[in-house]
């Protein structure tokens, strides 16, 4: 179904910094036991080589497959909940059920080379360029370590006011030295230095533009410039700028293509393809990038600032 783009505008403005509603491309996966389907997948992430991994944690494994949807391998793992890659290629998960989690590192074909315990209950996992490694915990502050675990810092007590959390589930760092976190039940996104000192912050409870409902998983793209955030209980992905402005959303509550189901994990490819992980769909879906304006809209709506 085609959908009118909503266009708001200052007169004299400069160029949309968002073009257009994504793209879909595909979907892939489906409820089952099978090596191409899941169970209930909850983490993804994308190494530069273009291969994609999915934490299953009903499962209890990570499965790799190609960008297109082939399925190559697995391992096993303890309940992933997150996963990122490091600069070096490895792959770091959060594992562990509630009070026992920890952060395995592992190689491109899975095996194991560190871990560490972290938190409570960790959640959202991102690893910056310089190798540290933040961890989300739903019981606890934000985590960082370095790569082979030592605690470099932590972070925000229980609570509602800035630099504090309420359920923090997901965590995602720009590279250029901010730190972006969500919160399940103070619904919101809030940004911080790397060091932990709070810098703004944006989003209220509610179904409108730029409110969220659960949000959980979060990801900028690869120039640091959009933040996209996984809405759960509003099954939509939004765009914000790296500074709060609302940008747009894509996603319904559904199981046709671009729509969703409770969605959590989120990922950006290296041409800015968004993949996510459409958890109670059983599947990965895969989007075009949002910042080219010359793709036509098939679905959803958007809204465009100018500035």
């Amino acid at each position: 179904m085609l959908v009118a783009v909503t266009v708001l505008g200052i007169a004299g403005g400069a160029s949309p910094c968002l073009g257009q509603v994504p793209p879909f491309i595909a979907a892939w996966g489906g409820f089952g036991p099978g090596d191409a389907q899941f169970l209930n997948p909850v983490a993804v992430a994308l190494d530069a080589a273009g291969v994609v991994y999915v934490g299953d944690d009903h499962a209890n494994v990570v499965k790799r497959f190609t960008r297109s949807g082939t399925y190559l391998s697995q391992w096993p793992a303890f309940d992933p909940k997150g996963a990122s890659i490091g600069p070096d290629g490895s792959i770091y998960l959060s594992e562990g059920g509630l009070g026992a989690t920890f952060v395995g590192r592992y190689t491109p074909s899975g095996v194991l080379v560190a871990q560490w315990p972290v938190g409570m209950q960790a959640t959202g996992i991102a690893v910056d360029k310089d190798g540290s490694v933040y961890v989300a915990d739903n019981a606890g502050p934000l985590r960082k370590f370095s790569a082979t675990g030592t605690l470099l810092g932590q972070w925000g007590t229980q609570g509602t006011g800035p630099g504090q959390f309420k359920f923090l589930d997901g965590v995602a760092v720009d590279g250029m030295g901010h730190v972006y976190t969500a919160e399940i039940v103070n619904n919101r996104v809030q940004k911080f230095t790397t060091s932990g000192v709070y810098i703004t912050q944006w989003g209220i409870g509610g179904s409108g533009d730029g409110q969220f409902n659960e949000p959980v998983r979060l990801v900028t793209s690869l120039d640091g410039a959009l933040v996209y955030v996984v809405d759960n209980s509003n099954s939509r992905i939004q765009v914000f700028t790296n500074s709060g402005s609302y940008l747009g959303q894509w996603g319904t509550a559904g199981s046709g293509a671009g729509q969703f189901l409770n969605p959590i994990g989120i990922a950006v490819d290296g041409v800015g393809n968004v993949f996510v992980a459409d958890t109670n769909n059983g599947r990965i879906q895969v989007f075009g990038d949002a910042a080219t304006p010359a793709r036509p809209m098939s679905w959803g709506a958007l809204k465009q600032r100018f500035r």
